[in-house]
């Protein structure tokens, strides 16, 4: 029933009735691990800042759902519901965990939520090398979100080594209905977003396939504010050289591939059409400058990110490439 009743506030934001900044809260949201955007965490050493037995080994690149929750940041009295699954590759006895909003606008560390722990923590007990850790804590937060929420881990030197955990997808992230909050605030009209892929990525790796070499990243981060909808351009720019000489065109769409569309959404259209040469056959030679550029309107609204698709056929003798952004 909360939910709906949610959906109905959010209806009346789009009707200008409501603006971003007056959505009913507290609020119950989920985020789950996987959303984090990382199938594998890697802890390092933190004896410099964190507590002797507590924290002096921290996760270096932590889940976090920054732009997942952009449009309708989590404030103090919601709750917080963790989802998720850790496969650490070792023992340990006390893993600290908390949300954090560690970016300068909270004075680069900020606890949302107040634990069991004497720092303020929740402690996960216990914890056995190769065993799955099923994740579900509800947090109550203490504090607005202002910038960033990232879910931080920590244990200590008593454990021994640095150690890595995988991240597996247990539930569905909810930060409100995506259609609505893509829409809360936006400007009206048709908006251009101009994205130079050399700001986003500075080396774009192809993977082989069967057929092709493929390179699909996200670019959502560049969009600033608001996510493009149905109808806004999109221009592409990039100027760099490859590492190998590439005879066929490179092709390039933009996709969705969120957990908010089934990890796989055209958006621009499902047609052959779909895909513009980035660049012609025969234009990228091996340590040779090249520039590009493209123009597309989307068929399809974004919910939760934006990425580029980009391929080019494999063919004999052609391998891999790696583009790296030259200025």
């Amino acid at each position: 029933m909360k939910k709906s009743l949610l959906v109905s506030a959010l209806a009346f934001a789009v009707c200008g009735m409501l603006s971003a900044a007056e959505i009913t809260h507290p609020m119950e949201y989920t985020l789950d691990l996987a959303d984090g955007g990382l199938t594998e965490v890697k802890f390092a050493d933190n004896s410099q800042y964190g507590t002797k037995g507590v924290s002096t080994r921290q996760d270096n690149t932590p889940p976090d759902w920054s732009a997942l929750v952009k449009p309708n940041k989590p404030k103090a009295g919601d709750t917080v519901r963790v989802t998720g699954k850790l496969t650490f590759d070792m023992d340990i006895d006390n893993l600290y965990v908390n949300l954090v909003d560690n970016s300068p606008a909270a004075n680069y560390w900020l606890r949302l939520s107040k634990g069991e722990s004497a720092e303020g923590d929740t402690i996960i007990k216990d914890i056995k090398a190769g065993v799955p850790v099923d994740v579900d804590i509800t947090f109550t937060l203490t504090a607005d979100v202002k910038a960033k929420c990232i879910f931080n881990m920590a244990y200590g030197e008593q454990n021994g080594k640095l150690t890595t955990c995988k991240v597996e997808r247990v539930g569905k992230s909810f930060v409100g209905d995506p259609e609505v909050l893509a829409s809360l605030g936006r400007p009206k009209g048709q908006q251009t977003y101009k994205i130079n892929l050399g700001d986003v990525s500075k080396l774009i790796t192809f993977e082989r396939g069967n057929d092709a070499f493929q390179a699909i990243f996200s670019f959502t981060s560049a969009c600033g504010e608001w996510l493009p909808q149905k109808g806004d351009k999109v221009i592409i720019t990039y100027k760099g050289t490859s590492n190998v000489d590439i005879d066929e065109p490179i092709l390039l769409t933009l996709v969705e591939n969120t957990a908010a569309v089934g990890w796989w959404k055209d958006l621009i259209s499902t047609s052959e059409d779909k895909f513009q040469e980035f660049t012609e056959a025969g234009q990228v030679k091996a340590g040779k400058k090249f520039k590009t550029k493209l123009e597309f309107t989307l068929a399809e609204s974004c919910k939760e990110g934006i990425s580029v698709q980009m391929y080019y056929k494999n063919y004999e003798g052609a391998s891999p490439a790696m583009l790296k952004f030259a200025k």
